[in-house]
């Protein structure tokens, strides 16, 4: 599976969304399950570094 840093990246709001389902209900539901959690993980760790960085700014 592809770096989901780069996946991200590529993500644009105007994409077609039905391209995306598509191509999520071709995956099994153990790949979805993956694809969640490394999405989770992804958006914790950029949580964490856009606080890091904020509370940085106020010191």
């Amino acid at each position: 599976m592809e770096d989901l840093a780069s996946i991200f990246k590529k993500v644009r709001e105007e994409r077609d969304l039905n391209r995306v389902k598509r191509r999520y209900m071709k995956l099994t539901k153990s790949e979805l399950v993956e694809l969640l959690i490394q999405s989770e993980q992804y958006m914790a760790q950029n949580n964490k570094l856009l606080l890091k960085v904020e509370f940085e700014k106020y010191q």
